[in-house]
C-alpha cells in the first residue's frame, strides 16, 4: 500500500517541478551557485582622460575582473577624490565583451599623430588573458570607430557621469 502514495508524491514532485514555483533550498543545503558570465580572472580595464586648455575633466576609472571599480577624479569633475564601488558580473563582462568587439589587442598604441597641446587624450589600458595593451587616442586626431565606441561604453558601464558631472 505504501508503493501507490510513493508513486503519487514522485508525480505531484515531478510536476511541481514544471510549474515555474521557486522555492527556499532546505535548511543546511546550500543552493547551486548562480551561474554568471565567465570573465577571466586577470581582467582589468582603464580609461583615463588627461586636461586641455579648458574645464576637460581629468579622471581615470578602472575595473578588475571582479568588479572593483575606481574612479579617481582630478579635476575639473563634479566629485574629485578617489570612489570606489562594486559592479555586477554582467557588467564586467559587458566590458570584456565591448573590449574584444573593439578587437582592441589590435589597434595601435596611439592615434596621436597631430600634436594639439590644448586637447585632451583619453587612454584605454586592458589586461586580459595574459596580455596588456595600451592605446591613447588625442582628440582630435583620427581614430577607428570602433575605439571610441570603446570609450563611450567604459564610460557608460562604469556611469563616470555621476564623478564627472554630479547628479
Amino acid at each position: 500500500m505504501a508503493r501507490p502514495i510513493f508513486a503519487a508524491s514522485v508525480i505531484v514532485v515531478l510536476l511541481g517541478l514544471g510549474c515555474g514555483s521557486v522555492e527556499e533550498a532546505p535548511p543546511g543545503v546550500q543552493p547551486a551557485p548562480a551561474t554568471g558570465p565567465s570573465v577571466p580572472s586577470d581582467f582589468s580595464v582603464e580609461l583615463g582622460r588627461t586636461a586641455c586648455r579648458g574645464t576637460c575633466p581629468v579622471y581615470q576609472v578602472t575595473v578588475n575582473g571582479a568588479g572593483q571599480l575606481v574612479f579617481r577624479g582630478q579635476e575639473n569633475v563634479a566629485k574629485p577624490g578617489t570612489h570606489q564601488e562594486i559592479i555586477s558580473p554582467e557588467v564586467v563582462a559587458e566590458l570584456v565583451q565591448a573590449v574584444q568587439a573593439a578587437d582592441f589587442f589590435n589597434l595601435s598604441e596611439c592615434y596621436c599623430q597631430e600634436r594639439i597641446f590644448d586637447v585632451p587624450t583619453s587612454a584605454i589600458t586592458v589586461t586580459l588573458n595574459g596580455t596588456t595593451h595600451t592605446v591613447r587616442h588625442l582628440k582630435g586626431n583620427e581614430a577607428p570607430e570602433q575605439l571610441l565606441t570603446l570609450e563611450a561604453t567604459i564610460d557608460r558601464l562604469t556611469r563616470t557621469e555621476k564623478w564627472v558631472k554630479g547628479p
